[in-house]
């Protein structure tokens, strides 16, 4: 059985791999001194670099 990809998939996967890696990051460098604080404003750019990232790729 083949699974079959199509442009549209991977550009989203390359959104949230993006998005997901920004977010780590960011956690790694503001949980240790801002606590929840730290991990929601890094929660917030990751969302706003993957949807960023999709609005780039569609134009």
């Amino acid at each position: 059985m083949e699974i079959n990809i199509n442009l549209k998939e991977k550009e989203f996967t390359l959104s949230v791999i993006t998005g997901a890696v920004v977010n780590f990051s960011l956690n790694m460098l503001l949980i240790p001194r801002y606590a929840a604080k730290g991990a929601s404003v890094s929660t917030v750019i990751a969302e706003f670099s993957a949807t960023l990232t999709q609005i780039i790729i569609i134009k």
